[in-house]
C-alpha cells in the first residue's frame, strides 16, 4: 500500500472516531431520564451518585381555607358589586366564540398582593415577597414541570346571580409553597357548568412591577388557567398573590334556571369559592321596549374600544321629528372617527327572543351626525320615521382601561322636542389578572400644619389623572383625616379646594398607582399658615409743595385689630410707598383686621382710604388790587381812552393782565394769587400798557396817568407892516367911469367881521325859490291847457 493510501485510511479512521464521540455527547445531553433522590442520595459534580431512587412521588395535597371564612374586605367588595352594572334594558351581546385565540396582555397584571411569610409578620402591611438565599440541591435533581399546589384564601364571587351572557368574577388570594421551582405549574380549572369569559394570557409580577413571577394562560375551550412559575421562585420565599377571573354559565350545559356550584379545581382538587353557589336565570330575550341601547368591550380586536348599539322604534310606528342625542358621561372617552353607521329596516325577534333588524339598509349618508367640538356628544336628526332604526358606533378610551372600570354613556330619544325615552348605559371592563383591582381601593388624606397638628375642614378634589375627571371629594375631620372609597388602582391628583381657616391652599399632590397597597393609599398634606401683605401709597395734595411745608419723611403705623404692631418711616426715596409683609392673616381662628394711621404732619390734614394715606395742605393766597387815577383836568383835551390794560407781574414775570374802564370805576384786582412759589414768597407788581398823551406812575398797586391840556398862543403884530399898493389903471384904454353917487338910504358905517359862506347860502336859497315858482307855473299851465 502506498503512503498516499495509508494517509487516506488514517484520516478516515480519525473522522469516524470524532463522529462517534460527538454522537455520544448529543445523546447524553438529550436524555429524558430524571433522577429523584432522597436525602441519602449523593450527587457528584460529574452527575453520578449513590442512594435510594424514589420511583413514585406522593400525590400532592391542597390546603384550603373554609369558604365561610369572614371576608374582611366585604365592604369594598359590596361597593364593587354596586358599581358593576350592565345595561338594564338588554344584556350586551358581545361575540361569544368558544375558540377565541389566546391573547397576550401585560397592561392589567400586578404583582403578588398578600404576604404569607413564615416569619409571622403582620400581613396587613401590604404586599411582601421575601428575598432569601436557598441552599437547596442542584436544580437538576428536581423534576421540572411539577404540578405545584397553592393555598387559596379569601375566596369570593362578585355576584350570586347571572343570566343570559352575564358574568361573575371569582376572586381569591393564593400563596406559593417554598418548594416551587422554575418551570413548575399550577392548573386551575372550572366545572362543566362554567366557562371562562374568553381565552387570554397575562403575567403575575413581583412588587417591583417588572419582574415576572409567573405566567398565566386561560384556555377557554379546555376551561383551564395554567400558572407557570419563573426562576423568581428559586430565589424568593413566602410568595403570595391575588387572581381575579371572569366566569359565565356554559350555555352548552346550562339552559334552564338552576344553581351552579361556585367552585374551581386546583390540580384536580375542588376548592369552593362561594358555598351558596351561583343562581342562573336563562335569558328571556329583549324586553318589549321601543328604544334601548347596549354596549360591549371589543376584547378581540381593540380592548380599549367599546361598541355601542342604539335601537329605535321597535314597534315601527309613525314618529315625527325624531332626534337622537348621545353623550359620554365618563371622562377620558371620545368617539372613533368614521365608526358611525345608521341602518333602517324591520325589527323582528329571533329564536332567542332578541330583537334583530331584518333587511337593513345603510342610510348613513342620508343623515348628518353632529358631533361637538369635544368629541364626546352627538345629535342626529332622523326626521319622520315609520321603520326601525339602528345606530352603531365606537368609543375609544384615551387611557388604558383598568379591570373593573365602569364606563357610562347617556342617550335620549326625542319626538317634536319632547323626550320619549332615555337611557344610561354602563359597560364594565373585565380582565382576568393577577392583582386586586376594580373599584376596591380607598385613599386617605392626613392633613396637618407645619408643626404636625391635625387640621380639620380641609376640602380636596380627587382627580383621576388619566381622565382629568373629578371622581370625588374628601373633607378632613377633627383628626385631620378623610377617606374616599371605591377607587380604581390608578394615578390621582389631590387638589385642595378649601383650606382650613388661617391656612393657605397646599400644592397639588400626585398619588401614583404604585402607592396603593392591597386596598388603599395614604397621603400626608401640610398646610402653611396664611400670611398677607399690607401696602399703600402716601399722596401729597399741596400743589407740589408750593408753600415749602412738606416734610422729608412721614411715619406710617400698622394696626392689627386696633393695636399698633409695626411702624415704618416713608420718604421720597421710597416714592412715598410702603408695605408690611408676612403678616399673619388669622389669630385664634379669626381673621385679623389691619389698618394704617399716620403721625400728624404740621400744616397738613390726613385722610386714609384703605391702606393709602393722603395729606392735604391748602397753599396761602394773596390779592392784588389798585385804582387808576386820571390827572388830565377832567379830560379837558378829550384824549382819555375808554380803557387801559393793567399787567400783573410775579417776581418780575408777567402772569396776568386785565382791562380796566370807567365802568369799573377805574379799579382792578387780581384774586387768589399764590403767596409762595417753591417755598419762597412771591413779589407781585403791576404795570400799564402805555397810553398816548399820558405819563404813568405806579404807587404800590395804584397807577396815575397825567396829561397837561395846551393853552392858545397870543397873536403877534408884524414888525414891519406893508403899505397897500395903489391900484393900477389897465392899459387897454377902457376907462372906468365912476358913477355918480345916488342919494338913497343913509347907511351907518359899522365895522363887521368878514362873512364866511353866508352869501352863497342866500344865493342857493334864491335859486331854490325860483325853481319852485317855475314848477308851480308849469303845473298851472298844464292844467288849463287840458
Amino acid at each position: 500500500m502506498s503512503n498516499k493510501s495509508r494517509h487516506r485510511r488514517l484520516l478516515f479512521m480519525m473522522g469516524l472516531v470524532l463522529f462517534s464521540l460527538l454522537g455520544s455527547i448529543w445523546i447524553s445531553s438529550n436524555s429524558g431520564m430524571t433522577v429523584y433522590a432522597d436525602s441519602k442520595t449523593n450527587i457528584t459534580q460529574n452527575g453520578t451518585g449513590s442512594g435510594t431512587v424514589i420511583n413514585q412521588q406522593e400525590e400532592p395535597q391542597i390546603s384550603t381555607v373554609n369558604s365561610n371564612t369572614t371576608d374582611n374586605t366585604s365592604s369594598s367588595d359590596d361597593q364593587t358589586s354596586q358599581k358593576q352594572v350592565t345595561n338594564t334594558e338588554a344584556q350586551p351581546r358581545a361575540p361569544t366564540d368558544n375558540n377565541q385565540p389566546v391573547q397576550e396582555d401585560r397592561n392589567y397584571i400586578s404583582n403578588s398582593q398578600y404576604s404569607t411569610s413564615n416569619s409571622g409578620a403582620n400581613t396587613n402591611q401590604g404586599p411582601s415577597v421575601n428575598s432569601i438565599s436557598k441552599n437547596n440541591s442542584s436544580p437538576s435533581a428536581y423534576n421540572k414541570g411539577t404540578n405545584v399546589d397553592i393555598t387559596i384564601t379569601n375566596q369570593r364571587s362578585s355576584t350570586k346571580e347571572i343570566s343570559g351572557g352575564g358574568t361573575t368574577e371569582f376572586k381569591f388570594d393564593f400563596s406559593v409553597p417554598d418548594s416551587a421551582k422554575s418551570g413548575d405549574t399550577t392548573t386551575i380549572s372550572l366545572p362543566d357548568q362554567l366557562d371562562f369569559q374568553r381565552s387570554q394570557k397575562f403575567n403575575i409580577y413581583a412588587p417591583d412591577g417588572k419582574t415576572v413571577v409567573a405566567t398565566a394562560v386561560i384556555d377557554k375551550p379546555s376551561k383551564s388557567l395554567v400558572l407557570t412559575y419563573t426562576d423568581y421562585v428559586d430565589s424568593h420565599d413566602s410568595i403570595s398573590g391575588h387572581i381575579d377571573m371572569q366566569v359565565m354559565a356554559a350555555t352548552s350545559e346550562v339552559n334552564k334556571e338552576e344553581t351552579i356550584p361556585a367552585e374551581i379545581k386546583i390540580n384536580g382538587h375542588t376548592v369552593t369559592i362561594d358555598s351558596s353557589g351561583i343562581k342562573h336565570r336563562p335569558s328571556k330575550g329583549d324586553t318589549a321596549t321601543d328604544f334601548w341601547k347596549y354596549g360591549y368591550v371589543d376584547y378581540d380586536n381593540n380592548k380599549n374600544e367599546i361598541v355601542y348599539h342604539v335601537n329605535i322604534n321597535a314597534s315601527m310606528q309613525n314618529v315625527s321629528n325624531v332626534v337622537i342625542s348621545d353623550s359620554l358621561v365618563s371622562d377620558g372617552f371620545s368617539y372613533v372617527p368614521g365608526s358611525f353607521s345608521i341602518s333602517k329596516g324591520n325589527w323582528e325577534r329571533n329564536s332567542e327572543n332578541y330583537w334583530r333588524l331584518s333587511n337593513p339598509q345603510d342610510v348613513t349618508n342620508q343623515h348628518n351626525i353632529n358631533i361637538n367640538s369635544s368629541n364626546n356628544a352627538y345629535t342626529v336628526k332622523l326626521g319622520n320615521i315609520s321603520e326601525g332604526y339602528a345606530i352603531v358606533y365606537r368609543v375609544k378610551s384615551n387611557h388604558p382601561l383598568l379591570n373593573g372600570e365602569l364606563v357610562e354613556n347617556d342617550v335620549s330619544y326625542k319626538s317634536n322636542k319632547k323626550v320619549i325615552n332615555s337611557s344610561i348605559n354602563r359597560v364594565l371592563y373585565q380582565e382576568a389578572n393577577g392583582k386586586a383591582n376594580g373599584y376596591n381601593y380607598s385613599l386617605t388624606i392626613n392633613k396637618e400644619d407645619e408643626s404636625g397638628a391635625p387640621l380639620a375642614n380641609a376640602v380636596f378634589s380627587v382627580i383621576r389623572k388619566s381622565t382629568n375627571g373629578v371622581v370625588g371629594t374628601i373633607t378632613t375631620g377633627p383628626d385631620g383625616r378623610g377617606t374616599i372609597y371605591g377607587l380604581l388602582k390608578d394615578d390621582y391628583i389631590i387638589r385642595e379646594t378649601s383650606a382650613p381657616s388661617g391656612y393657605t391652599l397646599a400644592k397639588d399632590v400626585i398619588v401614583s398607582a404604585d402607592s396603593f397597597d392591597s386596598r388603599g393609599a395614604t397621603a400626608t398634606i401640610t398646610d402653611k399658615k396664611a400670611v398677607t401683605t399690607v401696602s399703600g401709597t402716601k399722596t401729597w395734595k399741596d400743589n407740589n409743595d408750593q408753600d415749602g411745608k412738606r416734610p422729608d419723611s412721614i411715619k406710617v403705623n400698622l394696626l392689627a385689630n386696633g393695636k399698633v404692631v409695626q411702624s415704618k418711616t416713608v420718604t421720597a426715596s421710597d416714592n412715598w410707598k410702603y408695605s408690611f409683609t408676612n403678616l399673619p392673616e388669622f389669630e385664634n381662628g379669626k381673621k385679623i383686621t389691619y389698618t394704617v394711621t399716620e403721625d400728624a404732619v404740621a400744616g397738613y390734614t390726613s385722610t386714609v382710604d384703605g391702606y393709602n394715606v393722603t395729606n392735604n395742605h391748602t397753599p396761602a393766597t394773596v390779592k392784588v388790587s389798585g385804582t387808576k387815577t386820571w390827572n388830565d383836568n377832567n379830560n379837558q383835551d378829550g384824549i382819555r381812552p375808554s380803557s387801559i390794560t393793567v399787567n400783573l407781574l410775579a417776581n418780575g414775570q408777567q402772569v396776568a393782565s386785565k382791562k380796566v374802564s370807567a365802568s369799573d370805576n377805574w379799579q382792578y384786582s387780581f384774586d387768589n394769587l399764590a403767596a409762595y412759589a417753591n417755598g419762597k414768597k412771591i413779589t407781585y407788581t403791576v404795570t400799564e400798557d402805555a397810553v398816548a398823551g399820558y405819563t404813568s406812575t405806579v404807587d404800590g398797586y395804584n397807577i396815575t396817568n397825567t396829561h397837561n391840556p395846551t393853552t392858545p398862543k397870543k397873536p403877534q403884530v408884524p414888525n414891519n407892516p406893508t403899505t397897500p399898493k395903489k391900484p393900477q389903471v389897465p392899459n387897454n384904454g377902457n376907462k372906468v367911469v365912476p358913477k355918480d353917487f345916488t342919494q338913497g338910504k343913509t347907511y351907518d358905517k359899522t365895522s363887521r367881521l368878514p362873512q364866511t359862506g353866508d352869501r352863497s347860502s342866500i344865493g342857493m336859497m334864491f335859486v331854490g325859490i325860483v325853481m319852485l315858482l317855475l314848477s308851480l307855473g308849469l303845473v298851472v299851465i298844464n292844467r288849463f291847457t287840458i
